[in-house]
């Protein structure tokens, strides 16, 4: 999303027992990726207390992003991609020619938003027909502090455990995880927006 999104006056429906199913941008989401550019503004609707996203979480907010026009002699065609960064780091690579998204390989150990932000959209997101991600079934390990504050990242795994089944492994993490001393802020239910 680039701009601002008003969600202002909105109405919603109160969330219940199935509340992944409900969120002030989209319910359940599946394999989709709602993320916000740059500057991205969203005026929430306050007619419901809800996640952004109601099978995740909050939209991710990424800090910048590059362009660049990319020629195919062989095909004789110019592809436009867009980079979606934290700090000046690459997490997707949008082809908005093609309207498909990269995500980044995963990075071990995790030393920065960015790394932290490809390692759990590889173990969120299934590749498909628009996105291609790595799979990850690897242990993590930590090299720093991560402060996910302002990302829109609220962990590794989605919160959409729906029926309780847990058989849906963008749900599960079920590797080691080593802290090595470190702490991971999570981005959980902090206020943004207007």
């Amino acid at each position: 999303m680039t701009g601002t999104t008003d969600l202002s006056n909105a109405k919603s429906v109160s969330p219940t027992s199935d509340a992944y199913k409900y969120g002030q941008i989209v319910g359940n989401r599946d394999n989709a990726l709602i993320f916000g550019e740059s500057g991205w503004i969203l005026n929430r609707s306050e007619a419901v207390e809800a996640d952004d996203i109601g099978a995740w979480g909050e939209a991710i907010r990424f800090d910048s992003k590059d362009t660049e026009t990319v020629h195919d002699d062989d095909e004789d065609v110019d592809y436009d991609y867009t980079y979606e960064q934290f700090d000046s780091n690459t997490v997707l690579t949008v082809n908005e020619t093609n309207h498909t998204i990269a995500i980044e390989d995963v990075v071990d150990p995790i030393d920065s938003i960015a790394s932290f932000a490809i390692t759990a959209l590889n173990i969120q997101i299934d590749a498909g027909d628009i996105i291609s991600s790595s799979s990850f079934s690897g242990d993590i390990t930590l090299d720093s502090d991560i402060d996910l504050t302002g990302t829109g990242l609220t962990g590794f795994t989605r919160d959409n455990n729906k029926d309780n089944s847990f058989t849906e492994s963008h749900c599960v993490f079920s590797k080691n995880f080593d802290a090595a001393g470190h702490t991971i802020t999570l981005a959980i239910g902090e206020p943004y927006g207007n």
